[in-house]
């Protein structure tokens, strides 16, 4: 099967990151290439003579990366339409907005009205920031919450967003930029959390390989992109790395000679089949 231009970008991407993080390991390695059909994704050969296949595969939630996607283009969108922002009001340093679930892109004919209500929102709480009980938005020390039942009043944000917090002074300067206003395009949810990410992909390779005979073929999945796009992992990655090689322990059939992780971002490698192993 031949490739994708984008998909061997990120796979030499990955592995030249993988090498980068296991020196000793890199240092076994005289060459390395890519094929043009696919299996496998990169091919080593070590200077002992020997070559290994490689599978190279990212892990990543579909659902949420699909949803923090569109959350993103909302947000873009949204920002579109609120344009150049002025200085912030006197009591005011920032203002947050949440997007509405699922999130809607604002049309052409809303953009203008949405900037319009959202600045004069703005004013109106910057009005009454001292004011000793604003009914009308709900006061906590410094910040000031505009919920769903408020922002109806104000046509047409209730369509887009289902809250906005706005900072005061007193809580935080202004930034010295321009802009003020943010977006909560953040994607994820509670569930799944990382290392049943990283398992559920592992198992679909394990469960569409078949045994490679007397090929050394391994597997590499690397975690990058999810880390913006999929739930905020709370455990370090070491920990989730071992959660998913104590499921690989019990694992029936596994029809990779060794699997590997890696953390992307900090270049973090472990080795989770067929025993646990960090790579410094």
């Amino acid at each position: 099967m031949s490739k994708d231009a984008s998909h061997m970008e990120g796979e030499k991407r990955a592995f030249t990151a993988f090498l980068e993080a296991c020196p000793r390991f890199a240092a076994d390695v005289s060459d390395w290439w890519q094929p043009d059909s696919d299996p496998p994704d990169v091919v080593s050969r070590q200077r002992n003579g020997s070559t290994i296949e490689w599978e190279i595969t990212e892990c990543l939630h579909q659902q949420q990366t699909r949803a923090a996607i569109r959350r993103r283009r909302c947000s873009h969108e949204i920002l579109r339409a609120i344009g150049k922002q002025p200085p912030p009001p006197v009591n005011v340093s920032f203002c947050y907005l949440f997007l509405t679930h699922p999130p809607s892109r604002p049309p052409a004919k809303d953009a203008e009205a949405l900037g319009r209500a959202l600045f004069a929102l703005v004013d109106d709480v910057n009005t009454g920031w001292h004011e000793p009980s604003p009914a009308r938005y709900y006061p906590q020390p410094g910040i000031r919450t505009v919920t769903e039942a408020v922002l109806a009043k104000w046509p047409p944000l209730d369509k887009y967003l289902r809250q906005i917090q706005i900072l005061g002074r007193e809580r935080r300067e202004p930034p010295k930029e321009s802009r003020w206003i943010w977006v909560d395009g953040r994607g994820g949810s509670s569930q799944p959390d990382q290392a049943a990410v990283m398992w559920s992909t592992i198992r679909k390779k394990i469960d569409v390989y078949t045994w490679p005979g007397d090929k050394d073929i391994r597997l590499l999945a690397y975690y990058d992109r999810a880390l913006a796009l999929n739930t905020p992992a709370i455990a370090p990655f070491e920990t989730n790395a071992q959660l998913v090689a104590q499921a690989l322990a019990v694992a029936s059939t596994i029809p990779f000679n060794r699997i590997y992780l890696l953390f992307f971002p900090s270049r973090e490698a472990f080795q989770v089949h067929p025993k646990f192993k960090r790579y410094d």
